[in-house]
């Protein structure tokens, strides 16, 4: 049996003074010795072991109330002393020790696990209240779900695997289709009444986008394939996979041209405009690539618009040029004062471009022919087709092959 020495330590505030029961007992171990058993028992929250007066490690030892089990023998002669601190209210005062020992609040922690504690609806005391209270609608009018909030879409029905975004007007969240593979070069826009569907082409007649056709070169000067609708917004893909559920455009690997009738068809028109604008990945996904469109039957130059240019030329918004290269060669600057879908066209004339080569300069531009890496030139050569439509975006700094 050891030796116990009680003590006691007062002190006041509050409600009342408290008392802290100090109970020391002391062993002298014996050779491989592990257990010591506790007269009186102690608070095991409020206990410390010292062993030849250096404190052990809670991860050392086990302690019940009665029993304490060192983890590793003593020596011989080890000392062994088991401090106690016993608090409690004194007979004297009127303060609690422990939160639910209090006149206002919960009397027990018992089931309470993971809850918070609120002032009741009464306003008079403490309470636990699950996690669970605070979602669903309640009192402030929130919502425990995704569509149910205010600015976000109503319903998830027929998204999967849609990707969230802020819609144009910076007001809403959206669902947005994520094109596979690589990214898309795509915009949204907003027109009001445009009317399109997805899966068409469009071109910009005037300040007004439209649905493109292959009757003629200009309804012909398609600049990307609507993907998706969202009132009056609408997202055009000018480069990329475009994800159009059921396109219904023909099976994988068909071409795609612009059809006068259908808009985009998986067969070349016989007349107009011979225009590219893609090809079939899946049932559900287009590659849009609108390439360099031929007039069949050879170059329109009606109303003489077109200008013949040899040798360095700057060029305006609208220009339609060709290129006498039959004996300089030269380079066409586009304008560096821009708005949004300015246009400028080139096609080939007389001379032989192999010998007197020509380069289109966008100065701090971009040139994006769908093809080649963006970079502010784009050198002609003897593969050069009947024409090119280049089409500025200002949102990407960049002249697009139309």
């Amino acid at each position: 049996m050891g030796t116990t020495i009680v003590g006691a330590i007062s002190g006041g505030g509050g409600g009342g003074a408290t008392v802290a029961d100090i109970d020391q007992q002391f062993y002298t171990a014996s050779a491989g010795q592990t257990v010591f058993p506790l007269s009186p028992t102690v608070n095991t929250d409020a206990t410390m072991v010292f062993v030849n007066g250096v404190k052990v490690l809670t991860d050392d030892y086990t302690l019940t109330t009665s029993q304490l089990t060192l983890q590793a023998s003593a020596s011989a002669t080890d000392e062994v002393c088991i401090v106690d601190f016993n608090e409690q209210a004194s007979a004297s005062g009127s303060g609690a020790t422990a939160f639910t020992g209090l006149t206002d609040t919960p009397s027990s922690f018992s089931s309470q696990q993971n809850k918070f504690v609120i002032v009741n609806s009464a306003g008079n005391a403490l309470e636990f209240i699950a996690t669970s209270s605070f979602e669903g609608s309640g009192s402030g009018g929130g919502s425990s779900t995704f569509t149910g909030l205010t600015d976000t879409p109503s319903s998830l029905s027929g998204q999967g695997s849609k990707g969230v975004r802020v819609n144009s007007g910076g007001s809403a969240l959206e669902f947005y289709n994520i094109s596979s593979g690589s990214l898309a070069l795509e915009e949204t826009l907003t027109q009001s009444g445009h009317g399109f569907t997805a899966g068409k082409a469009i071109y910009l007649s005037g300040s007004t986008y439209t649905l493109s056709n292959s009757d003629t070169g200009s309804t012909a000067e398609v600049i990307g394939v609507v993907r998706d609708i969202s009132g009056d917004d609408f997202t055009v893909v000018y480069d990329g996979k475009a994800t159009i559920t059921s396109h219904g455009f023909g099976t994988s690997g068909d071409a795609l041209y612009l059809s006068g009738s259908s808009n985009v068809s998986n067969t070349e028109p016989s007349t107009g405009v011979s225009k590219p604008v893609g090809y079939v990945v899946d049932a559900n996904t287009i590659l849009v690539k609108v390439l360099r469109g031929t007039e069949i039957g050879g170059v329109d130059l009606d109303d003489n618009s077109w200008l013949v240019k040899a040798g360095d030329y700057t060029a305006a918004h609208g220009d339609k040029l060709i290129i006498n290269a039959s004996s300089v060669s030269g380079s066409f600057t586009f304008p560096a004062s821009l708005n949004d879908n300015d246009t400028v066209r080139v096609a080939q004339g007389a001379g032989n471009l192999s010998s007197f080569p020509y380069t289109l300069d966008a100065g701090t531009k971009n040139f994006n022919d769908n093809i080649q890496t963006p970079a502010t030139t784009f050198d002609l050569n003897t593969n050069f087709p009947g024409r090119l439509t280049w089409v500025y975006k200002s949102t990407l700094n960049t002249w697009i092959l139309t």
